[in-house]
């Protein structure tokens, strides 16, 4: 295993804690420490040891301690095998999970990561000022059409080389798709000096690039919008960055123009505060929506996901992106996720009872980090299903990958709390955050949930199948299902049946719909 004759080796602990990395020989020591000490059941660690020929292999250890009749430790009983190739094909999906395979630069999950962490620095320090600048190319089509798609596409990475070479040592790139590109601003005085650098990159994008031998001349439009206390999550930044990028297409080619409150979007006064959304909920202007969950092997339902949505008498349906995070910081996604888990299991056991199809028919609700740290969390849902009848197992708890990895304690602890209720519990957003696959197969996960961003490019780009093949492999791997996410073309639900991916939804198969329209879904399948 280290490339080593036996007689090297000798029977010493030091021999073997000798040669395991430095960086990880603290955390192999704390917890083979506390489980000689007796406060866990085993011992189980995931470390990088040093092989004879200098390189560092990864390795999995698993073992028991044991004792003398006095409780004294006096052997540890175990195995270890290597896992380097596991560790390195998650170094490869984390890659390009979080970076875009095109022109290699942040792609939007870990952009939005970014500006997130940033956000979360400026409540903390006033002084940490920042400013987030999207740039979407002026009549991009042009270039595809007249030059072809693969033009375009080194049009898009000899701009995205431009752009890294103007950066500050601050400025973060990345790429959110298409043509669409996003700056994050850091270490600046003032307004001006952002105004200064954004003029700096359109003359740095105004200058020629060479495309098959020709000179193109392209031009870009910036939106900017800088951190204020106003901003929730990084989503909202976006948003109104983009408005303001669309406002300065409007006023014309090459240019940029700076987000105002009162120039770009109206305000939406009721839903700003507090209060606004507590009255929201008391009147019943929360609204479930269905999206379909699709077996693609014979493209009958096979459960829904609940999505929220809000309802206002005059304004219409209020987008989620405008209430949610405001739920969460106020702490009523509690509330808001008690109205949704209680209409949307009602609701599934009328379509079981309906239409015959008993406890097979599902319901995905997501759970928010909210949901987890509430200690009432898990006996309201069992008083849920008690009160709707909804059977346990037709229930699916859906959580993010980030969340569970930002309080993995907290998260074993309440999602193993769940599962004994007989409850699914299914991974979101799978790809889009940092964790480790091994370290994934602690928690009590039954379903993968791959993001919509890894499906979008997979019947164009090989690079992009080949990371769709990896992840469902891996998730078989680890006993579990996959559903993906965002089909919009049969192309991508041809080949995701091909890879052996179990379910699906998307705008391809059917949009979120009120309860109406998707029990009439139902009642005409196959979709």
């Amino acid at each position: 295993m280290l490339g080593l004759e036996e007689e090297a080796l000798n029977n010493s602990p030091e021999e073997w804690l000798g040669r395991i990395h430095p960086d990880d020989l603290a955390a192999f020591r704390g917890e083979f420490d506390c489980h000689i000490e007796g406060k866990t059941s085993q011992f189980e660690h995931e470390y990088r040891i040093r092989h004879a020929d200098g390189e560092y292999r990864w390795m999995q250890v698993r073992g028991l301690v044991v004792r003398e009749s006095n409780g004294k430790a006096y052997r540890m009983a175990g195995s270890q095998s290597e896992i380097t190739d596991r560790k390195l094909a998650e170094e490869r999906l984390l890659h390009g999970a979080l970076h875009d395979s095109l022109t290699g630069l942040l792609n939007r999950a870990l952009i939005l990561d970014r500006v997130g962490q940033a956000l979360a620095r400026s409540q903390d320090n006033e002084d940490a000022n920042f400013a987030l600048a999207i740039l979407d190319i002026d009549r991009f089509m042009v270039v595809n059409e007249s030059l072809g798609h693969g033009a375009g596409d080194e049009l898009l990475v000899a701009l995205s080389r431009r752009l890294k070479a103007e950066l500050g040592p601050g400025d973060t790139l990345g790429r959110l798709g298409g043509d669409e590109f996003a700056i994050l601003i850091e270490d600046y005085q003032d307004v001006a000096e952002v105004e200064e650098f954004v003029q700096k990159l359109l003359d740095a994008i105004g200058r020629p690039f060479e495309l098959n031998g020709k000179e193109i001349f392209i031009s870009a439009s910036f939106g900017i919008v800088f951190a204020a206390p106003r901003y929730v999550g990084a989503n909202d930044m976006l948003r109104d960055a983009d408005l303001a990028m669309y406002r300065a297409k409007k006023e014309g080619a090459s240019g940029f123009e700076i987000f105002e409150e009162q120039r770009h979007r109206p305000r939406f006064d009721r839903l700003q505060a507090e209060t606004s959304l507590r009255y929201a909920l008391s009147k019943g202007w929360i609204h479930v929506f269905y999206q379909p969950i699709v077996d693609l092997k014979n493209r009958r339902i096979i459960g829904f996901e609940a999505l929220s949505r809000l309802i206002h008498p005059s304004q219409g349906i209020v987008p989620p992106a405008d209430f949610i995070g405001i739920a969460e910081k106020t702490g009523l996604i509690i509330l808001l996720g008690e109205q949704m888990l209680k209409m949307a299991c009602a609701q599934t056991v009328e379509w079981q009872r309906q239409y015959g199809l008993g406890e097979d028919l599902t319901i995905s609700v997501n759970f928010s980090a909210r949901h987890l740290a509430d200690e009432s969390i898990v006996a309201l849902v069992g008083d849920v299903l008690a009160d709707t009848g909804l059977p346990a197992k037709s229930l699916k708890i859906e959580i993010t990958e980030t969340l569970i990895m930002s309080n993995p304690e907290l998260a074993a602890k309440t999602l193993d709390r769940i599962k004994k209720l007989g409850i699914t519990l299914s991974l979101d957003d799978f790809g889009t955050g940092y964790s480790s696959l091994g370290y994934l197969r602690r928690f009590p996960i039954d379903t993968l949930k791959m993001d919509r961003s890894f499906v979008g490019r997979m019947d164009t780009d090989t690079r992009d199948l080949e990371l769709v093949r990896m992840i469902i492999q891996l998730a078989h791997t680890l006993g579990m299902e996959v559903v993906s996410e965002g089909i919009e073309t049969k192309r991508q639900f041809d080949l995701l049946a091909e890879l052996a991916c179990e379910y699906g939804q998307g705008f391809f198969l059917a949009k979120p719909l009120p309860a109406e329209e998707a029990g009439m879904l139902l009642a005409n399948q196959p979709i």
